[in-house]
């Protein structure tokens, strides 16, 4: 996956675990993280969780050979731009890191907004 997002001009940094994606997270500038669920150490869910701190505009896609409906749910509203089951095919993953950029720029743009207002409840 890695050879493919860079022979598509992506910049690739790759991490072997979920801490060592956290360190990157804290001294480099990254515009996408994408991360697999199935982790040593620290998984997709808990990678996604602390990077919301350490990175809170980041968009974060997880993927997962175990799609659970309620995970992938859980996700999202965690803070995840998307969430692939595997397998899937590399030409599905090209457009993603884009798609998941525009995606948080209209989000931002919407909360920076004086006209938007969130929901109310009740």
């Amino acid at each position: 996956m890695t050879d493919t997002l860079e022979l598509a001009g992506h910049r690739v940094v790759a991490a072997p675990d979920g801490e060592t994606a956290l360190s990157i997270l804290g001294r480099e500038t990254v515009d996408l993280v994408l991360s697999d669920v199935q982790m040593l150490g620290i998984d997709g869910y808990e990678l996604l969780r602390r990077s919301k701190i350490v990175k809170p505009g980041i968009p974060f896609v997880l993927m997962t050979a175990y799609g659970q409906i309620e995970r992938a749910v859980a996700a999202m509203r965690g803070g995840a731009a998307d969430y692939l089951a595997k397998p899937f095919e590399m030409t599905c993953i090209m457009p993603r890191p884009a798609m998941a950029r525009r995606r948080m720029a209209v989000s931002r743009s919407l909360r920076n907004s004086s006209s938007w207002r969130p929901a109310s409840k009740g």
